[in-house]
């Protein structure tokens, strides 16, 4: 288990799944207002072939970011978050780097890490224009 100084807690490091419900709730209890601005794109997961292919009618794109926060902050109109599981395998797919390209060069902060990353980088996109 991952346990940060501002009370994130990571329940299995191995699986990212896990951990981005984890990374939500500790958004919900610690930045409600972010929180409230921050949504996943369901694109990922197993689906059976009949859902994946409505699902592509619909739009589903390969790669998008697995969190996007839309509060501007700074420079950027928002932050695109791929994440990664936090023990293990750290790489992200030719279709995940170009979406945060897409994502940078729309005036997002889009960053690829790992989800005991996520809570530094947040807290950190959220004070970006502040003057100490």
């Amino acid at each position: 288990m991952v346990v940060t100084d501002d009370g994130f807690h990571e329940r299995d490091p191995r699986d990212e799944e896990s951990g981005q419900v984890d990374l939500v709730n500790w958004l919900h209890r610690i930045h409600p207002k972010a929180w409230a601005a921050t949504f996943h794109v369901p694109n990922g997961g197993y689906r059976a072939r009949k859902t994946a292919a409505r699902m592509k009618l619909l739009g589903v794109k390969r790669g998008v970011p697995d969190l996007i926060m839309l509060l501007p902050r700074g420079d950027h109109c928002g932050l695109a978050i791929e994440l990664k599981r936090s023990e293990g395998r750290y790489k992200a797919s030719d279709d995940q780097w170009l979406w945060l390209d897409r994502f940078t060069a729309s005036g997002f902060m889009a960053v690829c890490c790992r989800v005991s990353e996520a809570p530094d980088v947040i807290c950190s996109y959220l004070n970006e224009g502040k003057s100490d």
